[in-house]
């Protein structure tokens, strides 16, 4: 028993040596591989810093664009309804122009109808008289 102990102690000893070299190789290419993998996480992790401050900044643009639409949807709507305001008012001037222009067109009428106007004179006539006799009535 004794020599089969040393037997399995020999093969074991001589398994490791002769797979030493290649385990020190892997051992080598397996920390080859940790500072690869450590470079790639760390230029990833750059990358998604990169990638979060572009996304804030595009947010902070979309924001900033958002305000500045709404505030010239204000104003606009604000000129919009300067705009009405003026039509209504310029709505009544017009009419009113309008209603000018009608009474002074039938006043011209008048003055310049003969009839109207012989019969103004005429009543402007009676007046005076009247106003001659009363005169004299209140001196006489």
């Amino acid at each position: 028993m004794k020599d089969k102990i040393i037997n399995v102690i020999v093969i074991v000893v001589m398994v490791v040596i002769a797979n030493y070299p290649l385990y020190k190789n892997l051992k080598s290419t397996a920390e080859d591989m940790n500072v690869i993998i450590k470079t790639v996480q760390s230029e990833v992790s750059a990358w998604k810093k990169d990638i979060n401050i572009v996304q804030n900044r595009i947010e902070d643009i979309r924001e900033e664009l958002t305000g500045t639409i709404n505030k010239g949807l204000k104003q606009t709507d604000n000129v919009l309804n300067k705009i009405n305001e003026l039509e209504s008012e310029i709505e009544v001037l017009v009419s009113k122009i309008d209603n000018l222009k009608l009474n002074t067109t039938n006043k011209v009428k008048e003055i310049t109808n003969p009839k109207i106007l012989n019969n103004k004179v005429d009543s402007l006539k009676i007046k005076s008289i009247d106003k001659v006799k009363d005169l004299f009535k209140i001196k006489g």
